[in-house]
């Protein structure tokens, strides 16, 4: 777990939409953030991967393919 406590171990999948600029802002400050507490960004084939999971682990759940509930922050 590259020194991380599964315990206590938080993950969040991110997508930035936008201009070019406005998305490279954005995560910079967001990837600034997450430095200054320990985080780290997995990059982009691991955040595609665990979008797709939320589906996966709904479809688990409940027997059927439902949009699985999201937060937007604008």
């Amino acid at each position: 777990f590259k020194g991380f406590d599964p315990n206590v171990l938080c993950v969040a999948t991110l997508l930035f939409e936008g201009d070019r600029e406005k998305v490279l802002q954005h995560e910079k400050q967001v990837y600034d953030i997450a430095t200054k507490f320990g985080g780290l960004a997995a990059g982009e084939d691991n955040g595609q991967r665990g979008y797709m999971l939320t589906f996966v682990i709904a479809y688990l759940r409940v027997g059927y393919l439902p949009s699985p509930t999201e937060t937007i922050v604008n």
